[in-house]
């Protein structure tokens, strides 16, 4: 993944820009709804923050069952939980957020791209059964 890192930032770069804003501006930005969202600049659709961080976050999980060596994701899964919460930020919390993206970033760029792409499709399978369950249980009650 180190020769490819256009694709390392484009996993990346919408978190460490929800950290900049946090830090800037003392809160993420907001869909109309409240709804705390990243805006993505080439396309300029807006995307749930709380399902990106969540997301990754999984990815990561699933790469530390294989991979004891991948970084711990425990930082992003509180910044979910805070920002779907609307809980408040400390700044320690926004540090140890990018420690840990820059941990995962490090740890994802030294894999073979083969493997990342792996534990990317796992992960969607996962996201993809998560939600045939929800819908699942949804219908049974």
């Amino acid at each position: 993944m180190r020769t490819r890192p256009w694709r390392l930032s484009a996993a990346f770069a919408p978190l460490e820009s929800l950290l900049d804003r946090i830090e800037r501006d003392g809160a993420p930005e907001l869909s109309e709804n409240g709804v705390p969202v990243y805006t993505a600049s080439g396309n300029g659709k807006a995307y749930s923050m709380v399902g990106v961080i969540q997301g990754t976050a999984e990815m990561f999980d699933i790469a530390r069952l294989r991979d004891p060596a991948c970084p711990g994701t425990e930082s992003l899964h509180r910044l979910a939980e805070a920002l779907e919460h609307r809980g408040l930020l400390k700044s320690i919390d926004i540090v140890s957020c990018r420690q840990c993206l820059e941990a995962l970033r490090a740890y994802a760029a030294s894999l073979p791209h083969l493997e990342m792409s792996d534990i990317v499709r796992t992960a969607q399978i996962k996201f993809t059964l998560d939600a045939l369950s929800e819908l699942s249980n949804e219908e049974g009650t």
